[in-house]
């Protein structure tokens, strides 16, 4: 889409001054201008210059008429009388003149509208720039000197007198021929004097335009052409020939006959009621003709200011009609091809300010496009010309997205995101279901030299498991391995028989640890032993749970559940009588609840080793990791300082804290060291998400089927193709880009704190990437239409 800027001088003039300049700019078709004002001193030096420009201009073309045998119509030759102009003062001249308009727009009663359109407008913004001026002699200027065309390569001028208006309503066609075929843009061309122009390469670059129906001709008298202005509904107006300006415009349309605008009155008017939208005038010294034209409110007339060779003539003409046919907008062809004459201004000077756009503000630019291809079904044609490429492009974008996770490649950035959400969780209660000895370097060093091989001795395991036997906990669960006979018989006593102490063993772990860790001698083959193995994923931390695996019956460590699991299924067992249940391979059952086992494709996960029972680890969210579970000190348990009521139907789990441990672990809340949870902890909170899921109803972690997932990445990325395909302000898009990120994370959000995790990475992905697609492609469109 085109901004419009239209900058009405004023009643001023070049001599004095222009008292009141506004200037309104339309940033949207149908919305409100913006509108500001300002004022500009007389141009007397801009003036001046140009007008000696002008009476130059000709004696330059004579003399390379006159020494290069060119054809220059307008200009009559006469070897006696060629003026030698020097070629480098006219371009001294020229750069004179475009260096005193712009310095002429710096004045600072006029910036205060130039710093408005470069707050307004981006480079890359295709722009209609109207001029409004009462003299004709101001819209003389070569206004496209101004060097805010520069700043703005998309942008194209046309000018107008200040007096405009709409053309009338569309007449019936009743009495016209046969018109033509729908999708055909209907050209009138008017081959007129001839005489010393080659208009036939006028002709052929006409009869090569695709969909059109032209009417030809040449050299006609007054009344054919009068009936041919009121025969059809013209769209383009075409006249090749010689024209002049003598107070009024003249055409020649044939040697005899030279007619002015208001003796074609009716049949101009006729044909522009009728819709005849654009003229062209391809002959000299034509702003007479557009000035005429512009009282009967002809939509764009393109004309030449001054005499112009046939060279440069033609070769603007097929520019200018290539683009137009291409699709291209009017103001964007125009300029496209008046630049495209810079490469031949060697031979002919200033050629790139000879054609000229006159726009009648009232109405909206020639679309050479909208004409042919008016037909019943163009609009849904056009629509999918348009929608079309982003589409297929977002489809692309999703279908690999899709592939890419299928092969995990996203897998450690969407874990990474999955980390950030868990980390944004608010704080949970403490679980006061459980109690946590630690064991620290402190705890280590106070046992001094008792005999031990492990890290607490005999004898300070055996007063520990006293003080909490005391105190009737529901379960101890100890966290320390111990793959070797206790000396003391009170302690081996103790391992063997007591069923409310729950023990590790740990299974072989490859080439690491290819035997693992066996159970305490005393309760080898007791069902009160746990594995103590989590599951890593490829970065190291803990995101998932196991609960179950089945083991071989030669191995050392030959528990079927893990340490968590085993504590907290007995304080099912023992509180609510809730036995586990296996209804399938794929499910456990805890009372009403059913855990379902994770699948090796699960959400991020893609061909995930998921051997055993295994669910997503649904941490207990708090401002303090370490502190989301009451604890006490050992050396505190030893010395009598814990009230036996913090023990009392608890499970009570005893594990190491020291540093010195190797028994710490990374997880979503951290990996660097003093971030890694203890085992212990570790173990605490998988107790809690199974003692929570049955006994709070606290949620599992879940995703949604592979099929909504894909369907949800595929929704992401058309919602930022249609962003990136509707807007076309750039900062308006990259607002609404940024609002379409942050309402994915919201809603990904929003679903996690619901233990629902949905695909925020490749969503995200597939919206950014589309939108860039689409907005890349949207531009490409608006400057094809500039």
């Amino acid at each position: 889409m085109e901004r419009l800027i239209v900058l009405n001088l004023g009643q001023g003039n070049w001599q004095s001054e222009f008292r009141l300049v506004t200037a309104q700019l339309w940033l949207e078709p149908q919305g409100v201008p913006i509108q500001v004002t300002g004022s500009l001193l007389g141009a007397s030096q801009v003036g001046e210059l140009y007008n000696r420009w002008r009476r130059l201009y000709p004696d330059i073309y004579r003399h390379l008429a006159n020494t290069r045998k060119l054809n220059i119509p307008g200009l009559e030759l006469d070897e006696d009388d060629v003026t030698h102009v020097s070629q480098a003062e006219f371009e001294q001249l020229s750069s004179d003149v475009q260096q005193s308009l712009n310095h002429w727009m710096t004045q600072p009663g006029f910036q205060k509208i130039a710093e408005q359109l470069r707050i307004q407008l981006f480079p890359s913004d295709g722009i209609r720039l109207v001029i409004l001026a009462d003299e004709l002699e101001v819209l003389r200027f070569p206004w496209q000197l101004w060097s805010f065309f520069d700043d703005y390569p998309q942008a194209e001028l046309g000018i107008s007198p200040l007096d405009y208006g709409r053309s009338t309503t569309q007449l019936p066609t009743a009495l016209s021929p046969a018109t033509a075929p729908p999708q055909q843009v209907k050209i009138l061309a008017i081959l007129g004097d001839r005489q010393g122009i080659d208009v036939n390469q006028d002709q052929q670059l006409l009869d090569q335009l695709p969909n059109t129906q032209i009417t030809w001709l040449v050299e006609p008298t007054r009344q054919a052409l009068d009936q041919q202005l009121w025969a059809a509904g013209w769209d383009i107006l075409f006249f090749a020939g010689h024209s002049f300006t003598d107070r009024q415009g003249y055409l020649k349309i044939n040697p005899q006959e030279a007619l002015t605008t208001e003796q074609l009155r009716y049949g101009l008017k006729y044909a522009i009621a009728n819709g005849l939208k654009l003229a062209i005038f391809n002959s000299c010294d034509g702003l007479g003709l557009a000035q005429d034209l512009a009282g009967l409110n002809i939509p764009q007339v393109i004309v030449m200011r001054e005499s112009v060779p046939d060279t440069v003539a033609q070769q603007f003409l097929k520019q200018l009609l290539l683009q137009l046919s291409a699709g291209q907008s009017l103001y964007h062809a125009v300029r496209q091809s008046r630049e495209q004459l810079q490469s031949i201004e060697t031979y002919f000077p200033c050629a790139t300010w000879l054609p000229v756009l006159c726009q009648n503000p009232a109405e909206t630019p020639f679309d050479w496009q909208s004409i042919y291809a008016a037909s019943p079904t163009s609009p849904f044609k056009s629509r999918a010309k348009v929608w079309a490429p982003p589409v297929m492009a977002s489809l692309a974008v999703s279908v690999m997205l899709i592939l890419l996770r299928s092969i995990g490649l996203l897998q450690a950035v969407e874990l990474a995101a999955y980390d950030r959400m868990m980390r944004l969780r608010p704080a949970e209660p403490m679980d006061r279901r459980m109690l946590i000895v630690t064991v620290d370097e402190s705890d280590i060093a106070a046992q001094g030299n008792e005999m031990r091989s492990g890290s607490l001795s005999d004898l300070t395991l055996k007063k520990v498991l006293s003080v909490i036997n005391q105190a009737k906990p529901q379960a101890i669960g100890l966290d320390i391995y111990r793959d070797f006979p206790a000396q003391d018989k009170v302690l081996a006593q103790q391992l063997a028989t007591n069923k409310r102490l729950f023990l590790i063993c740990k299974r072989p772990a490859g080439q690491d640890d290819p035997t693992g860790v066996a159970a305490p001698p005393e309760a080898a083959k007791s069902p009160r032993v746990g594995f103590s193995d989590f599951v890593q994923d490829g970065d190291g931390a803990i995101r998932r749970q196991l609960i179950a695996m089945s083991a071989a019956s030669s191995s050392r460590c030959p528990a079927n559940y893990a340490l968590s699991a085993n504590l907290a299924l007995n304080y099912l067992a023992e509180k609510q009588n809730i036995i586990p249940e296996f209804p399938n391979d794929a499910s456990l059952k805890l009372g009403e609840v059913i855990i379902p086992k994770m699948t090796s494709n699960f959400g991020a996960y893609q061909a995930t080793d998921a051997a055993g029972f295994q669910v997503m680890l649904n941490y207990r969210s708090g401002k303090d990791t370490k502190a989301i579970f009451p604890q006490v000190k050992l050396r505190q348990l030893l010395r009598g300082e814990v009230n036996p009521e913090i023990i009392r139907d608890r499970i009570v789990l005893i594990g190491l804290t020291a540093p010195s441990s190797l028994d710490r672990w990374s997880t979503p809340y951290g990996q660097g060291f003093q971030a890694k949870l203890p085992g212990v902890m570790v173990h605490a909170h998988m107790i809690s998400q199974l003692l929570s899921a049955v006994l709070d109803r606290r949620p599992l972690l879940r995703v949604w089927p592979a099929f909504f997932a894909e369907l949800w990445i595929i929704l992401w990325s058309l919602s930022g193709m249609v962003l990136g395909t509707l807007i076309d302000r750039r900062w308006i898009w990259w607002i609404g880009l940024g609002g379409g990120v942050l309402l994915g994370f919201s809603v990904a959000y929003l679903g996690f704190l619901n233990m629902l995790w949905l695909p925020l990475i490749p969503s995200l992905i597939g919206f950014i990437v589309a939108s860039q697609l689409a907005q890349a492609w949207r531009m490409y469109q608006l400057k094809r239409r500039a």
